[in-house]
Order: C-alpha cells, then sequence, then structure tokens
C-alpha cells in the first residue's frame, strides 16, 4: 500500500512542476513569398485529315488555347461530305481549339438519283442531312443543297424538282429527281464596314479628317502578310491661313489592312509626320512619298528676296519598306534639304542598284543618292539642267532605253508668263559617261490636242500603252478649269512622238492623277481617272464611274467606257482603284465634317466597289 501512495505522490509533483514553469512562447514562422511564374502560354495541336473522297481546307497545327479554326470540308466527284469524327455534320466549322484534336472528314459515294443543272457560272454544294430509311438514300434521304456563286455572279433561283430564290434549300430525295441552279453575271457588288479610329490625344482629329477624306495620295498595295491601304497625311484646312506649315500640327500616315474580307484599322505611323502627302511612287516593295503642302501665306515664294520664305512650304520625304507586316519609315533629306515634293519619284539614277530619290520643283531639282548604309546624300549636281528654264512640277525616274540605268523625265507646269516654247512639253536627261552628268537628250512641245491652252503637268506614268516593246510616257496635266491627260509615244533612242490628249472639261469632270492597269483584260493598259467628287461625276442616280474609266484602243488612244452603264449609288469622298482577280476594285471612304470633334471616336465608312467588266 505504501508504494503506491509513493508513485501518486510522485507524479503529481511531477504535474506541477510542468505546470508552474515559465511558459515560453515560440513565433509562427513568417511565410517566404515566393516569385510569381508569368502564364505560360498553353498550345494545343489540331491535326484535320480528309477521308477518300474529299479534302480539307487545313491540315490543322499549332494553336494557342482559346484559338479559333475554321474548317471546310470539299467533296470530289461523286462523292458527298457525310460528317466529322466527332459526329458534327457541318461542312464549314469553327473549332475552338482547348485541347488536343483529331479530325477526320468523312465523304460517301451518290447513291440516290438526283441530277443537278447549273446554267451560269458557280457550284452547288451537297450534303447529307437525313439518310432515310434504307442505306441506298432511295427512301426519303434528305440533301441539302447550297448554291455558291463565283466571282462576279449571283444566285438567281432553284428550278425544277424545287423551286426557290433561297441560297440554301433542302430536298427529300424518294425518287429520280432533276433540280436546276440558275446563276446570272453581276456588273458590279458594292460593300460597306465601319472603321474606327480611337481618339487619342497624339493626333488631331481634323488632320485626320482631313487625311481620310483628301484625294491625293490615296495607296493601295499587297504584300504575303495581306492587302493594305494607306491614307497619306493631310493638315485640316482650317489651317490654311497660318504663316508657315510650323504653325500647323503634321498628319501622319493612316494604314488600314483587309481582314476576312473587311477592312480595319491596322496602324497610325507617327514617324512620318507630313502635312499634306502629293505624290507617291511604289517600286520594288519601296514606297516614296514627299510633302507637296501648300501652307503659309507666302506659298512656294521661291522668287522671295526674303530666305526664309523660301521654306514655307517645304517638307520632309520618306522611303517605306512594305515588305512585311509593318511599315518602316526612312527619311530621306535632312532639314536643309527639305523640298516642296509636288512631284516626287524613286529609281536608280547612279548604278548602285539602290533606290534614289528626285523631287521637284522647290527650290529646284533635288536628288538624293541612296548609299544604303548612311541614308540619302543630296547630289543636285548630277543633272545639267539649264537654269534658263521653268522648274517643272512633275518628275520620273524610268529606264527608257534597257541598259540598267534610269533616265530622268520632265514635264512642264507652264503658265501664262513662261516662255511658249516650254508650255506642253517633256525633256528627258540621260547620264553622260563622260561628264559624269545627266544632260537633256530629248526636248519637244506636245502641239497636239491641247488647242493652245497652258497646263500644268502633275504627275508622269510610264508604260507600253502599245505593245511594242518600247516605253510609252502618260501624263496628268492641270489648268484652271481644264484638266487633261496625254499620251506620247516611244519611237526608238529615246525619241517620243505626242499622239494623244484627252480634255476633261467637256465632260465637266477634274481629276487629280490616275492610275493604269488592264481593267477589261484585253492586254491593252487602261486608264482610270482620280476624279473629284461634284458636278460631272455626280449625277441623280449616283456616282458616274463610265468618266472614270478609259479604254486602251491598242496604239495608245483612249475612249471612255461606254459598253455599260457603271452609275454607282454610293456616297464617297475620294477613291483609289487596282485590279485583283481580273476585277476592278475601288476603294473609298466616306465622312462628313459633321461627324468629327477632338474629343471623341472617328467611325467612318470605308466603301469598296468590285465592277465585272469581261
Amino acid at each position: 500500500m505504501k508504494s503506491y501512495i509513493t508513485i501518486f505522490i510522485l507524479s503529481f509533483f511531477i504535474s506541477c512542476s510542468s505546470d508552474s514553469a515559465d511558459s515560453v512562447s515560440i513565433p509562427d514562422p513568417t511565410p517566404i513569398s515566393k516569385p510569381v511564374t508569368p502564364a505560360s502560354v498553353v498550345k494545343y495541336t489540331l491535326s484535320v485529315t480528309a477521308g477518300e473522297g474529299g479534302t480539307v481546307s487545313t491540315t490543322g497545327g499549332e494553336y494557342e488555347s482559346g484559338q479559333t479554326v475554321s474548317v471546310t470540308a470539299t467533296p470530289q466527284g461523286e462523292y458527298l461530305f457525310k460528317d466529322w469524327s466527332d459526329g458534327n455534320t457541318n461542312a464549314t466549322r469553327t473549332i475552338t481549339v482547348s485541347s488536343n484534336i483529331n479530325l477526320t472528314a468523312n465523304f460517301e459515294k451518290r447513291k440516290y438519283p438526283l441530277t443537278i443543272n447549273i446554267e451560269g457560272e458557280g457550284e452547288v454544294i451537297e450534303e447529307i442531312v437525313n439518310a432515310g430509311r434504307t442505306t441506298d438514300y432511295d427512301s426519303g434521304a434528305t440533301v441539302k443543297l447550297t448554291a455558291v456563286p463565283s466571282e462576279g455572279w449571283e444566285f438567281v433561283a432553284w428550278t425544277g424538282a424545287i423551286e426557290s430564290t433561297e441560297l440554301e434549300v433542302q430536298l427529300l430525295v424518294s425518287e429520280a429527281k432533276e433540280v436546276n441552279a440558275e446563276f446570272k453575271k453581276i456588273l458590279y457588288s458594292v460593300s460597306t464596314n465601319q472603321i474606327i479610329i480611337p481618339n487619342s490625344s497624339q493626333f488631331n482629329n481634323y488632320n485626320i479628317y482631313q487625311s481620310i477624306v483628301n484625294i491625293t495620295a490615296k495607296i493601295y498595295y499587297s504584300n504575303s502578310f495581306g492587302e493594305y491601304f494607306i491614307f497619306g497625311p493631310s493638315t485640316s484646312s482650317d489651317y490654311s491661313n497660318v504663316d508657315s506649315r510650323s504653325d500647323a500640327p503634321p498628319a501622319y500616315p493612316i494604314v488600314l489592312k483587309k481582314l476576312n474580307d473587311e477592312w480595319v484599322l491596322d496602324e497610325i505611323y507617327t514617324d512620318a509626320p507630313i502635312w499634306l502627302a502629293r505624290n507617291f511612287k511604289i517600286k520594288e516593295n519601296v514606297l516614296v512619298l514627299g510633302d507637296g503642302n501648300e501652307l503659309g501665306k507666302y506659298g512656294a515664294a521661291w522668287e522671295s528676296e526674303n530666305l526664309e520664305d523660301k521654306f514655307k512650304w517645304r517638307g520632309n520625304a520618306y522611303i517605306a519598306d512594305l515588305s512585311s507586316n509593318k511599315i518602316s519609315w526612312k527619311k530621306v533629306n535632312d532639314d536643309e534639304n527639305m523640298t516642296w515634293f509636288h512631284g516626287i519619284t524613286i529609281g536608280d539614277i547612279n548604278g548602285d542598284s539602290h533606290l534614289d530619290v528626285g523631287g521637284v520643283p522647290a527650290p529646284g531639282i533635288k536628288l538624293f543618292l541612296n548609299n544604303e548604309t548612311n541614308g540619302f546624300t543630296s547630289n543636285d549636281e548630277l543633272i545639267n539642267y539649264d537654269e534658263n528654264l521653268n522648274i517643272p512640277f512633275a518628275i520620273e525616274f524610268e529606264d527608257l532605253d534597257n541598259d540598267k540605268l534610269d533616265e530622268i523625265i520632265f514635264a512642264s507646269y507652264g503658265d501664262e508668263n513662261n516662255p511658249v516654247s516650254e508650255h506642253n512639253s517633256i525633256q528627258i536627261y540621260k547620264h553622260n559617261q563622260t561628264t559624269n552628268r545627266y544632260e537633256r537628250v530629248f526636248f519637244k512641245k506636245f502641239g497636239v490636242g491641247s488647242q493652245g491652252e497652258v497646263l500644268g503637268a502633275t504627275s508622269i506614268k510610264v508604260y507600253d500603252f502599245n505593245n511594242d516593246g518600247i516605253k510609252d510616257i502618260s501624263i496628268c496635266r492641270e489648268a484652271r478649269n481644264n484638266d487633261s491627260f496625254e499620251i506620247w509615244i516611244g519611237k526608238s533612242d529615246i525619241e517620243y512622238e505626242p499622239y494623244f490628249f484627252q480634255n476633261l472639261n467637256q465632260y465637266n469632270i477634274n481629276i487629280k492623277e490616275f492610275e493604269v492597269m488592264d481593267v477589261n483584260l484585253d492586254g491593252y493598259l487602261d486608264i482610270v481617272l482620280n476624279i473629284f467628287m461634284g458636278s460631272g461625276f455626280n449625277t441623280s442616280n449616283g456616282l458616274d464611274f463610265n468618266k472614270a474609266i478609259w479604254i486602251n484602243d491598242g496604239k495608245g488612244g483612249f475612249s471612255m467606257y461606254n459598253e455599260k452603264n457603271l452609275t454607282v449609288d454610293v456616297l464617297m469622298n475620294s477613291y483609289t482603284s487596282y485590279m485583283k482577280n481580273g476585277v476592278l476594285n475601288i476603294i473609298a471612304p466616306h465622312l462628313t465634317l459633321e461627324e468629327i470633334n477632338n474629343s471623341d471616336d472617328i467611325s467612318f465608312r470605308f466603301k469598296h466597289i468590285k465592277f465585272h467588266l469581261n
């Protein structure tokens, strides 16, 4: 019994000793923050294959999670599209990639007695909707028929076993049936999409407005990355009475890109500020664009005694690399060689295979040699230009005699004060190896059709208009109430004869330059005028594009297109034109001044007209 008591007392003592000891508090450990690892981009693989009897529009690839991909299964020969391996029955579908996906398009041979006749140009896509009660599809098979017009055609109607004007119809095939799909050729189509330019304190909205609506420097180009359109910069008319360009904010090139058959804003480039882009030229995926602003009360004033006055209208020239998905701009001149670039061109004038730049008219003929590594160097002494002659407003570099070195071409800008000998003339200068300068080798007045009126050349374009292998010269000229264009036919040894002259006053239209292309696909180059909006072009039924299109007779003479009525009921400010896939394309903005303020986004309509002239 005593031993039990002793043990109990000892246990109690030990317990009490523990309770009475000073307690020690151990703080919780401070958590160590771990570095945040950026979420990695998740990618998945889409694999698309076609079973026997058809093809697929894409074989897939690697895509980021959430990316959408459009795929189309197309049957061949006597096959029909049946379904996809995941059970989807739409021939065209959009897939949202969220995991690795393997898809196969399944096709099967047609076994039902259905005959489809096509009138015109187009195709009919057949898809089985319900296979019916037997595997031969001869007892209630339901087939979806989709009419797909070819470019330049539109669907009219289904006739025969089904009567409808809808593009898609469903047909119950329980016996032999015959269906007719009728297509008709269209003359033109018009599409419109809305483009938004976000408001930014970096840009003047009224300059953006003027750049959009102004008729000059509207530039279309394409490369391996897509189709693009440039609005050449133009300052607001609010600044027309300022003392000089320095009193007005510059504008910037606005570039659109075509995505999924719609035009969208791509970028506004702030590294090419210009007050008014006038003329331009594209050669070998390189664009040259010059500032031809007329800001300042002194105007060009190259005759002013005040040296400062001589620089009022001048600006910079830029070349732009158009071969990538983004434009790289480079300034051509330094501040001492700023020029009034009414006329500008690009080509090789020193035989080093690099593209040089020329500009006119103020303060004279400006030549800039491209040394590729250090940029451009001014070398006006390269040409021996007669100082007694007036400086022209139009210049072009072009290899006229195929000696791998461009000639320099000028066209006079005459006025009543200029010598009569210069009126409506052209000059050609060729490099002389002895003097190492460009010397004049050709000078001649036009003298045909101009009826003695003094005209000013605004641009020069060189093409072979009569397909004789010799380059010809086309010139756009302006006067107070009479714009015109003319053709000089090349003979040999840089000799040219005036051949065709078209006075546009009789059609009551005014133009700013023109584009050259084969609009009717007859093998001869035609002319599409850039016409000002207004009387003569605007009619009660719309814009008269017959007056814009001039057809080459194969000899270098032109007549207004009159095979079909090309009056289009559409609103636009200005436009440019180009050919693609045998179709004449007109792209044009429409924006009113009332829609503009400096605090809101700019939203404007962009019109796309496609003329099918063949």
